[in-house]
């Protein structure tokens, strides 16, 4: 049986999502082609990260 790119790209999606990372389509998201970060990603992570600190 041959191992396809389609199928390793499948199994590392599913693993990834198995430890609770989310899989979204490179088309699917909001930023500008040059932009390497997603700024409303990056801060609502920041903001979850930190919010317990903040609320000491």
């Amino acid at each position: 049986m041959k191992f396809t790119k389609a199928q390793l790209e499948s199994a590392i999606i599913e693993l990834l999502e198995a430890e609770g990372y989310p899989h979204v389509l490179g088309e699917a998201t909001e930023r500008q082609p040059q932009e390497v970060l997603i700024k409303a990603d990056l801060r609502a992570f920041l903001a979850k990260q930190y919010a317990a600190e903040v609320n000491v």
